[in-house]
């Protein structure tokens, strides 16, 4: 007996019909979550499909110092939302982030 390995590729295509207009997300919930290890910090952004379009999304988290002001962008996330459904993507505040009190905001 032997294992023969084989690839596949798979390719998902969705359209939208042109009528359908309504394009509308509402961000649901933002939580923070424990990471990978003690010193981590992740912040959770649940986001809602609520149109009747397929969105194509670019979330991102923005840190900002209540101290100093100074702000930093975490990198965006960029993912698909088909109509109904939902995805949460998951941000890692860097280890090295200045201490401080920071007021974060969200936008997808």
């Amino acid at each position: 007996m032997g294992v023969v390995e084989t690839f596949q590729f798979v390719i998902h295509l969705f359209q939208t019909p042109p009528n359908l207009t309504s394009k509308q997300a509402e961000i649901v919930e933002m939580k923070q979550l424990p990471g990978a290890n003690s010193a981590d910090k992740v912040i959770s952004i649940l986001t809602r499909n609520t149109g009747e379009a397929i969105l194509d999304c670019a979330a991102y988290v923005e840190l900002v110092n209540l101290k100093t002001g100074k702000k930093e962008r975490l990198k965006p996330a960029a993912f698909t939302v088909l109509p109904g459904g939902s995805r949460e993507m998951k941000f890692t505040i860097p280890v090295a982030q200045e201490k401080g009190k920071y007021t974060v905001n969200r936008s997808c």
